[in-house]
């Protein structure tokens, strides 16, 4: 799916909040995109796996990674602001 397609936008998704809130609603069969500073959990998270202890979570990661409901943006996409304007 492309960028343009996604409806929400988590501004610190990789995040202790913004990361269980884009699961719930990618859950929700809602298409999210993350937005972090983060490259090392960024990248944690498009492989499948949660850059902390959040039990129960990784199942409801995976899932929406697979279905692209759940879209992690590389860190050089991420520098040019033009793929969220």
């Amino acid at each position: 799916m492309s960028l343009d397609k996604q409806n929400i936008c988590v501004v610190g998704g990789a995040g202790h909040a913004g990361l269980p809130l884009a699961l719930a609603l990618a859950s929700a069969r809602q298409h999210v995109i993350i937005y972090d500073l983060n490259a090392a959990a960024m990248d944690d998270i498009s492989k499948g796996t949660m850059p902390f202890v959040e039990h129960g979570a990784e199942p409801l990661l995976k899932q929406p990674l697979q279905e692209n409901r759940l879209i992690v943006p590389s860190p050089l996409l991420m520098r040019h602001r033009r793929w969220w304007s």
